[in-house]
């Protein structure tokens, strides 16, 4: 939504001035996965290999090409980049056609379910250094742990970073309509993760980490909540 925004990354010369946060909705860990038994320990690792990092153009491939760039490679001669879905990937690894995959996503994404399922495929951890280069180029990122145990296999912490997912609308969206969107989300929190448990994550006080304008209607129910003055 950052670069939506500022016209930034695929959004150049058409930043979308007119969206409005109303929440903070959970983060999406960058997952890096790797075939087992590659050898593969880290970013640098990846130096000669076949990588899958979504779609041509697409956030999650911008944000790989970003991070192997911060770790002194060229994702276009260092590497050979295969623009795969989610579900091409898995594939992929199964027939041994790539040897790692960037994924985004929340914990517990199924693209990185089931090939951990299937014992294929393992986690690394992305360096403080490259998580703190990436924090300096894209503000929104934020350092993440993904849990021991999230994942099938999974016996220690991985340390990675992550990218928001927040509820936005269009500026002219009325302040009644996005006070009681805002409203009713927090309020049916529960009910929410019963559904997906990634809601679990929503949080009012991390509206501090959102980096473009808060609707006025959402402005009105934090200030009621007491997040704003």
């Amino acid at each position: 939504y950052y670069d939506a925004y500022n016209g930034l990354a695929s959004y150049i010369g058409q930043p979308k001035k007119f969206m409005r946060a109303l929440v903070p909705l959970y983060p999406e860990a960058v997952h890096i996965v790797v075939l087992k038994g590659s050898g593969i320990k880290s970013i640098q690792d990846l130096k000669g290999k076949k990588v899958s990092v979504g779609a041509v153009g697409g956030s999650v491939s911008l944000t790989a090409e970003t991070l192997f760039k911060h770790a002194g490679l060229d994702p276009k001669k260092d590497m050979k980049l295969e623009y795969l879905g989610h579900a091409e990937s898995v594939n992929a690894f199964m027939d041994k056609n790539i040897d790692a995959a960037v994924t985004v996503g929340a914990i517990g994404i199924a693209s990185v379910v089931e090939p951990m399922t299937l014992g294929i495929v393992e986690l690394i951890d992305v360096s403080n250094d490259l998580v703190e280069k990436m924090i300096k180029t894209t503000p929104y990122f934020a350092k993440m742990t993904i849990p021991a145990g999230s994942y099938k296999g999974q016996e220690k912490d991985v340390k990675t970073f992550s990218s928001p997912n927040i509820l936005a609308v269009h500026e002219k969206v009325g302040e009644t309509s996005a006070y009681m969107m805002t409203k009713t989300l927090f309020q049916n929190k529960k009910d929410l993760v019963v559904i997906s448990a990634r809601m679990a994550a929503m949080d009012a006080a991390k509206i501090k980490d959102i980096k473009i304008p808060l609707h006025p209607g959402a402005v009105k129910y934090y200030k009621e909540i007491g997040l704003i003055k």
